[in-house]
C-alpha cells in the first residue's frame, strides 16, 4: 500500500480490488482532514476524471492539485469541468479519443469520387467503384463509395449532429448571450424615469458611491448597482426593527472561525429573512434562490443549509447564547419595543422527537407525557417577549421565575410586577419573591366558602375585559404552609406571607345577576388598584397565552435545529459508510507498517554486518516513513472517535447528522422572537395607513411577500415593489413605503445601505 501527503492535507492510500472474474485492480482513495473524498482507479481515466471534478466543484483542491492529485494534467482537469458544467457529466465520460477523420480514404479521394457521383447520378456504386479504381491507381470498394454517396447526400436530406467541441462552443456562447441578456435586462430597470421615484432620484443620485472594503463586497456591490430582479424584496421591510435592534452588535461576542466566507451576523440573518418569508427548517433554505435571496441582506448568495448548520454548531460550542439573549432584551426595553409595567410570565412545552434520550413533560393538548424541554418566555402587555429560558422538563416552574425575575432587575427594572398562572403557587416562594419583585397569580387552595362570603356591596369597581363584565372586591390574605410541605423542603420553621386577595365575579350584563363561580387573585402589590391588579390576571391568558398560538402560527415553534425534522425512533440505522471505510485504511496502514518493519530488521541486521553508511541512511529513510504511517493512522483514529458507527438513511443519503442541542434551540429560538418583533414593529407602522385591524397583518403579509426590483444607486438600495392590483392595498401599501422612507433605515448586515421603497405604478412591470 502507497500513500502520498499532497497540498492541503491530502492523503492517497490504495488498496487491491479483488474481482475474482474480471482481474485485480488497484483502487486509491482521496482523504482530507482524515475523511474520504474521492477515489479513482489507476488504469480508468474516466474516474479519475470524476474524482478530479468532484474536488475542484468541492472547493477542496485547484484544477492543479487535483490533477496532481489524480495523476492529470490541469488542461486535462480544467476542460473536464468546464465540459462538465457546460455540457454535463455524460460527456466527461464519453470515449472520444478515437481518429477524427478517414486514414485510407483520404480528403483527395473522397473528393474524386464525389466529382464522379455528380457526374453520374443514376449509376450503381459497384460502377463507381471500378471507375474510381482505375482513374485513382488503387482499390476503392462498393461499401466506401455508397457510404460516401450517403454522408454526400445527408446534409441536403437530414441533420448531422455536431462534434463535442461544437457543442462546448455553442454552449458557451449561449452562455456569453444569456449574461449579455441578463444585463440588459437589468439595465432596463430605468429607475431616473419611473414616476414613482421621480420626487427623491435626484437627490439619491447626488449621493457618493458606496465604497467596499473587500473583494466579495465589491462583488455584490457591482450587482446592486446593475439592478436585480428578486421575488424577495418585500422582506426588506423587515430591516425596519433590526436596524432599531442595533441587530449586527448582538452577536459580536462570537469567536468567529479563522477562515469562513460568512459571518454569524450573516448566518442569522439568513434565517431570520427565512423564518419571515415562511421556511419552516433550516433545511427549508435549500428551497430558495440564493443568488436572489442573499441581496436582502447584503449578501450576493445566501447560505446554503449545510453551512447555516455549521455556523450554528460552531455558535452552540461556545455556550454563550445567554449573554446575547440578555443584549437582546436590554435593547428591547432600551428602544421601547416592549413595555415594562407588567410582565407575563409561562411556559411552553416543545416536543422533541429525535433519538437522544430526554426527561419527559406533560403535553397539555394531546393530554400525554413526551419527551421534550420547556421554554419560559416573559412578554409584556401587548404580548411582545422581552426574553425566554429553555430548559429541560426536569426542572420546577418556581425556580425558573426566581432566575427571570433577577434577570429582569439586571436589566434595569427596580421592582418588576410579574404575572403568572398556578404552577409558579408556593407560599415561602410568595415569601422570597416579594423582596424584590410585586406578583399575580390565581389563588390557590382558596376555600369556596371564603369567597361567597365576601358580600355584595363590597364588590365596589367594575371593569370590562374582552367583552365581558366583572365586579371586584378585595381584602387581606395570610398565606401560611403545611409543616409537611416545611419538612418537606428541609426547613425547621413554617414560611408566612401576607398578601392581597382580589376577589372577583362576572356579571351578566343583560340581567345584571352573578353568573359563574367566583375568581381569586393573590398579590404582594399593596400599592397598585384593585382593578388593574384583576385587569393583569384576566390579560394572562390572552396575552401570554396568545404570544404562543401566534408565533406558532407563523413559525414551526417547535422545530429542533439540532436534528432533522423527518428523524424519528422507529427510523433503522445502517453502518457509517465512511466508518468501513476508514477501518479498512487502518488496516492496510498497519500491513504497511508491519512490512517497513520487517524492511528494517533485514537492514539492521546488515548494518550490524557490515557497518555501510549507506544502509543506514536507507534504515532512517525506513524510520521517517514509520513515523508518518504512525501520524497517519492516529489521524484516522481520531476520525472514528468523532463519526458516529451508525447513521440513518436520511444521513446516509446525503442529510447531516444531526442531535438535540439545547444551545442551539436557544440561538434559534432567539432569531424567531427577533422575527416576531420585527412583524409587531411593521404592525404598528402598517396600523396607521391601513384601518381594517381584522386583517391588518394578513395584508401586511401579502405586501412583504411581494417581488420586485432592488437597485443601489451611490449608497441607497431602491427597492421596486410589484403592482398590487386591489386599490385599496395599493394605496396602504405606499402610505407604508413614505412612513418608513421617513424612518431612514439601513440594511443590517455587511453592507450597510440605506433603503428607499416605492410600489410599481403599473401591472406591467414585476416578476409577481
Amino acid at each position: 500500500m502507497a500513500s502520498n501527503n499532497c497540498k492541503k492535507k491530502f492523503l492517497i492510500f490504495s488498496e487491491t480490488e479483488r474481482r475474482p472474474l474480471r482481474g485485480d485492480r488497484t483502487i486509491r482513495r482521496v482523504f482530507y482532514n482524515y475523511t474520504p473524498v474521492a477515489f479513482f482507479y489507476d488504469d480508468d481515466l474516466t474516474s479519475k476524471k470524476i474524482a478530479a471534478i468532484q474536488l475542484v466543484n468541492t472547493g477542496l483542491a485547484t484544477n492543479i492539485e487535483a490533477g496532481e492529485v489524480v495523476g492529470l494534467h490541469r488542461n486535462t482537469v480544467s476542460n473536464a469541468v468546464n465540459t462538465n458544467r457546460l455540457l454535463g457529466l455524460n460527456e466527461v465520460i464519453k470515449d472520444d479519443r478515437g481518429r477524427k477523420g478517414p486514414i485510407y480514404y483520404t480528403a483527395e479521394k473522397r473528393k474524386h469520387i464525389i466529382e464522379i457521383l455528380e457526374s453520374k447520378p443514376g449509376e450503381t456504386d459497384e460502377k463507381i467503384a471500378l471507375q474510381a479504381s482505375e482513374e485513382l491507381g488503387t482499390k476503392i470498394s462498393r461499401q466506401a463509395v455508397a457510404r460516401i454517396r450517403v454522408e454526400y447526400t445527408k446534409p441536403f436530406n437530414g441533420f448531422s449532429p455536431p462534434s463535442k467541441k461544437d457543442l462546448i462552443e455553442i454552449e458557451a456562447a449561449t452562455r456569453r448571450m444569456e449574461k449579455q441578456l441578463g444585463k440588459q435586462v437589468q439595465m432596463s430597470f430605468d429607475f431616473e424615469n419611473r414616476p414613482e421615484l421621480k420626487d427623491d432620484i435626484e437627490k439619491i443620485s447626488c449621493e457618493p458611491s458606496f465604497e467596499a472594503s473587500d473583494t466579495t463586497r465589491e462583488n455584490t456591490i457591482s450587482q446592486l448597482e446593475k439592478g436585480i430582479a428578486t421575488p424577495y424584496a418585500g422582506l426588506l421591510f423587515y430591516q425596519l426593527f433590526l436596524g432599531e435592534l442595533n441587530f449586527s452588535k448582538l452577536f459580536t461576542d462570537f469567536k468567529p472561525p479563522e477562515k469562513g466566507q460568512y459571518s454569524f451576523e450573516d448566518i442569522c440573518l439568513s434565517l431570520i429573512f427565512g423564518l419571515v418569508h415562511g421556511l419552516s427548517s433550516i433545511e427549508a433554505h435549500k428551497l430558495v434562490n440564493p443568488s436572489q435571496f442573499g441581496p436582502v441582506f447584503g449578501l450576493l448568495r445566501s447560505p446554503d443549509p449545510v453551512t447555516i448548520r455549521t455556523y450554528l454548531e460552531i455558535m452552540a460550542e461556545q455556550h454563550i447564547s445567554d449573554s446575547v439573549i440578555d443584549k437582546f432584551a436590554v435593547q428591547v426595553l432600551k428602544i421601547g419595543a416592549v413595555n415594562p409595567d407588567v410582565f407575563f410570565v409561562d411556559g411552553h412545552f416543545l416536543p422533541y422527537y429525535g433519538l437522544n434520550i430526554l426527561a419527559k413533560g406533560w403535553h397539555t393538548v394531546r393530554c400525554q407525557a413526551l419527551k421534550g424541554n420547556e421554554i419560559y418566555v416573559v412578554s409584556d402587555i401587548e404580548k411582545r417577549p422581552l426574553m425566554f429560558i429553555t430548559e429541560g422538563c426536569e426542572i420546577d416552574f418556581r425556580p425558573i421565575i426566581h432566575r427571570l425575575a433577577s434577570k429582569i432587575i439586571d436589566y434595569g427594572i427596580k421592582r418588576p410586577i410579574l404575572v403568572f398562572d398556578r404552577g409558579g403557587y408556593g407560599v415561602h416562594f410568595f415569601s422570597e419573591l416579594s423582596q424584590y419583585a410585586d406578583f399575580v397569580s390565581w389563588g390557590k387552595h382558596i376555600r369556596k366558602e371564603e369567597l361567597t362570603s365576601v358580600r355584595q356591596e363590597d364588590f365596589t369597581v367594575c371593569l370590562h375585559v374582552n367583552g365581558r363584565c366583572y365586579e371586584i372586591s378585595q381584602l387581606d390574605k395570610t398565606l401560611t404552609e403545611s409543616a409537611a410541605t416545611a419538612k418537606k423542603e428541609d426547613r425547621f420553621e413554617r414560611s408566612s406571607v401576607n398578601l392581597r386577595m382580589i376577589v372577583i365575579r362576572e356579571i351578566n350584563q343583560k340581567t345584571g345577576k352573578e353568573k359563574g363561580h367566583r375568581l381569586s387573585v393573590l398579590t404582594c402589590d399593596k400599592q397598585r388598584p384593585s382593578w388593574e391588579i384583576a385587569y393583569f390576571m384576566l390579560n394572562r391568558w390572552g396575552k401570554s397565552e396568545n404570544f404562543f398560538k401566534e408565533i406558532m402560527s407563523i413559525f414551526n415553534f417547535n422545530y429542533h435545529p439540532g436534528y432533522a425534522i423527518d428523524e424519528m425512533e422507529q427510523q433503522p440505522l445502517f453502518n457509517n459508510p465512511e466508518v468501513v471505510i476508514i477501518h479498512s485504511t487502518i488496516k492496510s496502514i498497519k500491513k504497511e507498517i508491519k512490512r517497513i518493519e520487517g524492511d528494517k530488521a533485514i537492514l539492521q541486521l546488515n548494518y550490524q554486518k557490515t557497518g555501510k553508511q549507506k544502509t543506514a541512511v536507507m534504515i532512517d529513510t525506513l524510520e521517517q516513513k514509520l513515523r508518518e504511517k504512525f501520524e497517519d493512522m492516529a489521524g484516522f483514529e481520531k476520525k472514528l472517535g468523532e463519526l458516529p458507527e451508525k447513521i440513518t438513511l436520511g444521513s446516509l443519503l446525503g442529510k447531516p447528522m444531526s442531535i438535540c442541542d439545547l444551545e442551539k434551540k436557544r440561538i434559534y429560538d432567539l432569531l424567531q422572537i427577533i422575527a416576531y418583533h420585527a412583524r409587531e414593529r411593521l404592525v404598528q407602522e402598517f396600523q396607521h395607513e391601513y384601518k381594517r385591524p381584522h386583517d391588518i397583518k394578513q395584508i401586511l403579509d401579502k405586501i412583504t411577500g411581494k417581488g420586485g426590483y432592488v437597485r443601489l444607486m451611490g449608497q441607497t438600495l431602491v427597492v421596486l415593489l410589484d403592482w398590487i392590483e386591489r386599490p385599496a392595498h395599493r394605496k396602504a401599501a405606499q402610505g407604508l413605503c413614505r412612513r418608513i422612507n421617513n424612518l431612514g433605515i439601513t440594511i443590517q448586515g455587511s453592507l450597510p445601505l440605506k433603503l428607499h421603497f416605492a410600489i410599481s405604478r403599473t401591472p406591467l412591470i414585476g416578476v409577481s
